[in-house]
């Protein structure tokens, strides 16, 4: 098993790390394979337990062969950090891709579809709730309807549109074009700050080269404003960013852009949270 680092403290906010594993990811500029871990957040703020994004659960490990887990998973994680599944209090779910969402749910001893997190409000944003219900053809294979679609009638859902404050320390906030709905997390306190960006900024390689295009977005004009965005923020900020697929701790933008040298560049774009969305409360 690999060491994990401890949480940080983000004034009086605490983030985890959980990891959920690695999955195969695309090949190298050798063209040889590589891999790409999974990871989501446990955030401690004013008492409330907030988790962000679930990894794959469990339904489908026998799906995912390539699946490797050296750390075990999500519900491991939170109990290796002393918290159990019941003390939940809200699950944001960044996005509905399998892999962030998959853990949402699980089979119950009789079979049924269950929360996995029992006592916890479920935030999803409107358009994320449409679009993974009827995805056209090309994204359709990273949606499972099990993950999410049993929420509704099990009564642990809550659609919200637009910027939403969990606690005066938290604020989900619109981070669209990798999927249109998707979201992310801002945490400030003290004067100190993170972001959890799920997959609008999934790697060191997002943060550095903002505008380069991936395959893997929905809306690849939009999802590359939404990075400037959000690293903007981030550096004004002085954030701890979490990944969700790459590495296995918490780090501070200025450290992953300094690796390239382009703390300048990233400055630039500083402010440009507003091209994207509002700053406020819902």
């Amino acid at each position: 098993m690999t060491e994990l680092p401890a949480a940080i403290d983000v004034g009086s906010a605490r983030i985890w790390l959980l990891n959920d594993g690695r999955i195969p990811g695309p090949n190298g500029p050798d063209g040889m394979p590589s891999s790409i871990e999974v990871n989501a957040f446990l955030v401690r703020s004013m008492d409330r337990l907030i988790l962000v994004d679930c990894g794959f659960g469990d339904k489908w490990a026998a799906e995912e062969p390539d699946l490797r887990r050296a750390n075990g998973s999500v519900l491991d994680g939170l109990r290796r950090n002393g918290f159990e599944p019941e003390e939940i209090d809200v699950v944001v779910n960044t996005h509905l891709h399998v892999d962030h969402a998959g853990g949402d749910t699980r089979f119950e001893t009789a079979g049924a579809l269950v929360a996995t997190f029992p006592r916890a409000d479920y935030l999803i944003q409107t358009a994320e709730w449409a679009f993974a219900g009827a995805p056209s053809a090309a994204w359709s294979h990273l949606f499972r309807r099990p993950d999410f679609w049993p929420l509704w009638d099990l009564g642990h859902l809550r659609l919200v549109d637009g910027p939403h404050r969990i606690t005066e320390e938290v604020l989900c906030v619109p981070a669209p074009g990798h999927t249109p709905g998707h979201q992310a997390v801002r945490v400030e306190s003290g004067g100190f700050a993170a972001l959890l960006a799920g997959d609008a900024l999934p790697n060191d390689g997002s943060v550095r080269s903002p505008r380069d295009r991936s395959d893997l977005d929905v809306e690849p004009g939009t999802a590359a404003g939404t990075r400037e965005a959000l690293i903007g923020w981030a550096v004004e900020h002085g954030a701890w960013l979490g990944l969700a697929h790459a590495g296995i701790t918490l780090r501070r933008v200025d450290d992953i852009l300094a690796t390239a040298g382009e703390g300048a560049g990233a400055k630039a774009v500083a402010g440009a949270w507003d091209r994207v969305g509002p700053r406020g409360d819902d």
